[in-house]
């Protein structure tokens, strides 16, 4: 559909007559502003109804104890929510607001959010966490290999998993062979068998 090279009628309504390509596409543009401006509203309400006990931060995130609501409401209002790249992968930054209550829980919020993992730590590759979503084995390891996770320049892999109603983290240590899980309902950091 996204041919420039015509101006045919698409779509008729009897109250209001025939839009061409070009006002359907401007329609589709200006419904997808209001939806992230709408997003954008939803995100920032969240950061200043937000609270949380500093003492209650545990490890990995203790270095952003002194981050204040207002540097958050900041980072939100700079964030390029159009496309923009992470390496070589190419994000929607409207997508990263939904990292709050919890609609990060589906799986294009993680997988953005591991892409930024991969780009700040060296020698760190994830496994697509959409391949638990496939019957078939082989579909399954095809699409966990999407970002290819078993590059030998890997030290660790990084992933999470879908374990009922909540998600849980693991990371795989390849050169001790050893995979361990983390759990914010049960103790972080445990060794998966």
């Amino acid at each position: 559909m996204d041919r420039g090279d015509y101006d045919d009628m698409l779509a008729r309504w009897d109250d209001y007559g025939s839009a061409t390509y070009g006002q359907l596409k401007l329609m589709d543009t200006v419904m997808t502003v209001k939806n992230n401006i709408s997003l954008l509203h939803a995100t920032l309400n969240w950061i200043a109804a937000l609270e949380f006990q500093v003492d209650s931060v545990v490890e990995p995130l203790k270095d952003h104890v002194g981050t204040t609501k207002d540097d958050h409401v900041q980072a939100v209002k700079e964030l390029n929510l159009g496309q923009c790249f992470v390496g070589k992968n190419l994000q929607y930054g409207v997508d990263f607001l939904d990292f709050r209550e919890n609609l990060w829980l589906h799986s294009t919020s993680i997988v953005g959010g591991l892409l930024m993992l991969r780009e700040t730590y060296q020698a760190v590759g994830f496994i697509n966490p959409r391949f638990h979503e496939f019957d078939a084995l082989d579909q399954n390891l095809r699409t966990a290999r999407g970002f290819l996770p078993d590059d030998s320049s890997y030290e660790r892999v990084i992933s999470v998993i879908n374990v009922g109603n909540h998600w849980a983290a693991f990371m795989v240590d390849v050169s001790a062979k050893r995979c361990y899980l983390f759990d914010q309902r049960r103790q972080h950091g445990i060794p998966a068998a």
